[in-house]
């Protein structure tokens, strides 16, 4: 009797492993897509270590790292029906026993001077064309699932995808490169896990409906407030999601970075007072209207339609308005750092104030860039040149196919400034008066 019911009691047990082992696999196959077992024999290539395998109509080209025991998807294709209303995509956990580590083409997969790039489903994306890479098989994806061990999502990579909706970043990813979810324009929903430090601005350009962003509360770098993704180290503003017009900046927030903004639909920003560092182009939103600053922000003051620091008196930023723009008398250098914020090509002319002493590096961007050199008059009122200094070699530091108006009995003298730095195409020098 003993030994039956020792018998018994090992059969037991042995039942309820295999049943935990069976509960995990299919944990595993959740979390996979696809079991190991259920995959094709994948045939990689010698010389260059890649492979295509269809799994489930999809299609994945493949690039092995065997030094790090991983794979990479360059690109994946569908191979099934296209006219499918919805499509779905769970990204597997391994392929051949590897681990699915990054996502999408590096740079040196392409010629890098070329401004244009490949999405995950080879489509060519030209963010400066406003090409998405939106086509008919990126239209009809609504969901994918990403498998946690993904480490780095590629430039481009889910670019064009316009109708996923919800986006939930793997849970070990750690490098997310430019415009990767460029022209996601449903996305409403992304959840930023724990090992995530950083991440570029433009990664989510043109996503205009992204009203929730969501950061792990395990996130040792980086944490959500109102719509705003701040680092916990230095209290920098480092996004601001785009479906949001008015941005009342948390009282937390020490910076604010580069282009932070830049690709939110805000139409009034609000800086506290806490807000003493503010990186280029971090306030250039197109669509921004009016800046508030708190009259107890030590750092930084706003006169007129200028924003400027208040320790060296150099311009911040300037609001875009009808007619002409005139540069606030408290300004007395116009640095390369200085941005636009909003965009309105009805400005006719730029006031230089005589109290602007300096001109840094590329500071007509602040002027020309958003106006597309629609502004056709600059008006210089000091009877000395300004100082130029931080010359580049790649942009012109005197506005071109223009007028400048100078004052009375400065013409020579303006003339021989323009010509010591490189002169100007179709610039002319007129006196204020004429």
């Amino acid at each position: 009797m003993k030994k039956v019911f020792i018998f018994l009691l090992c059969s037991f047990f042995s039942i309820a492993i295999v049943s935990c082992q069976s509960d995990k696999l299919k944990t595993e196959n959740r979390t996979s897509g696809n079991t190991q077992e259920e995959q094709p024999k994948i045939d990689w290539d010698v010389n260059t270590a890649t492979a295509t395998v269809t799994i489930d109509n999809w299609k994945y080209s493949l690039e092995k790292n065997n030094d790090k025991n991983s794979v990479r998807i360059r690109n994946i294709e569908y191979a099934g029906n296209i006219d499918s209303t919805e499509l779905s995509l769970t990204i597997p956990y391994k392929f051949d026993g590897l681990k699915v580590s990054s996502v999408g083409q590096r740079p040196k997969d392409k010629d890098e001077s070329q401004e244009f790039k490949d999405s995950m489903f080879g489509v060519t994306v030209e963010a400066p064309q406003g090409i998405s890479g939106e086509n008919e098989l990126t239209k009809k994806i609504t969901k994918i699932s990403l498998p946690d061990g993904i480490e780095t999502i590629e430039n481009c990579a889910f670019s064009g995808l316009t109708n996923l909706k919800e986006i939930k970043l793997p849970d070990n990813l750690s490098s997310m490169g430019s415009l990767a979810f460029y022209g996601c324009k449903n996305l409403e929903r992304v959840i930023i896990p724990e090992k995530l430090a950083a991440f570029p601005p433009d990664a989510f350009e043109e996503c205009d409906k992204l009203l929730d962003i969501q950061v792990s509360e395990n996130n040792s770098n980086l944490y959500d407030k109102d719509g705003f993704v701040i680092t916990k180290a230095d209290s920098k503003l480092i996004y601001a999601i785009s479906d949001k017009e008015k941005m009342d900046i948390p009282d937390d927030v020490k910076a604010l970075g580069k282009e932070a903004m830049k690709y939110s639909k805000a139409r009034t920003i609000h800086l506290p007072a806490s807000v003493t560092r503010i990186e280029r182009e971090a306030l250039s939103a197109p669509g921004v209207e009016n800046i508030d600053v708190n009259e107890n922000n030590p750092a930084f003051a706003k006169d007129g339609h200028c924003l400027y620091g208040k320790k060296d008196k150099e311009l911040i930023a300037v609001e875009y308005v009808d007619g002409q723009l005139e540069v606030s008398p408290k300004v007395l250098k116009i640095g390369e750092n200085a941005m636009s914020v909003g965009v309105n090509k009805k400005v006719k002319r730029v006031i230089i104030g005589k109290n602007v002493k300096e001109l840094a590096g590329c500071w007509l961007d602040c002027f020309q860039r958003p106006l597309e050199y629609e502004t056709k008059e600059y008006e210089f009122r000091g009877t000395t040149p300004p100082k130029i200094t931080n010359v580049s070699s790649h942009n012109s530091v005197i506005p071109m196919f223009c007028t400048i108006y100078v004052p009375d009995g400065t013409i020579k003298q303006y003339t021989r400034w323009i010509k010591k730095y490189g002169g100007a195409l179709n610039t002319k020098v007129k006196c204020n008066n004429s």
